[in-house]
């Protein structure tokens, strides 16, 4: 046997199996999942928008669950919105009730954390609001509807406003959306960057085997001359 031909005879195969050293091949990018948790709307978060067609909340009625966050979007700076009770439609419930003010910003909502079911009545403050049907409730409790609570406002005195603005902060509700699609990017990036670090492994492995099998060569060469 020639010396080029047991060179050629050691190495060939390295070369023809040199697949089985690149690792497994790097996964699909997740950026389609990320984008869909994006694009998804941010679970326990309930929208009311305040005055937007007249002397209204809209909804006017709602069921939210411990946990879930209620934003109050104005239209204008004239409404408010304030903590009531069933019994005293257009007054403040109490000390510890909830209370907007009346807004100069508009570009960003009240929210208020639901901390129980119990039922939570509100009102505007505005002069006569109340009296002309801006009401509303959060988990309405059953024999006490939005319509029993807007005819007892209709017939309350002159509306009263809290003297302190409180129980809710002018921001946006925080929800899992924006987590959610940072993790599964960040998710999806590491991966990708793990599979591309085990190519090079196999590639570094290859060039070793390679390097041998032309030492075996040149040994074989001595032994033959």
């Amino acid at each position: 046997m020639s010396t080029i031909s047991a060179i050629l005879f050691l190495t060939i195969p390295l070369f023809t199996n040199a697949q089985d050293y690149g690792g497994s091949p790097a996964p699909k990018s997740s950026s389609a999942s990320a984008a869909a948790a994006s694009s998804a709307p941010a679970a326990g978060v309930h929208v009311v928008d305040v005055g937007k067609t007249g002397f209204n909340f809209m909804p006017s009625s709602l069921t939210a669950k411990v946990g879930d966050q209620v934003e109050f979007h104005f239209d204008n700076p004239t409404h408010s919105v304030a903590q009531s009770v069933f019994n005293s439609p257009c007054a403040p419930s109490g000390p510890t009730g909830f209370w907007s003010g009346f807004p100069n910003d508009l570009s960003k909502p009240f929210t208020i954390t639901i901390n129980s079911t119990d039922p939570i009545w509100f009102y505007c403050a505005q002069v006569s609001h109340c009296q002309s049907g801006m009401v509303g409730v959060i988990n309405p409790p059953s024999g006490q509807t939005i319509d029993d609570f807007t005819s007892a406002a209709k017939n309350a005195p002159n509306s009263k406003a809290p003297t302190t603005i409180q129980g809710g902060v002018f921001a946006a509700a925080s929800g899992a959306k924006t987590s959610g699609s940072a993790s599964a990017s960040a998710s999806g990036t590491g991966s990708a960057a793990t599979s591309s670090a085990s190519s090079v492994s196999g590639v570094e492995r290859l060039s070793v085997d390679v390097m041998a099998a032309l030492g075996a060569g040149g040994l074989m060469l001595a032994w033959m001359s």
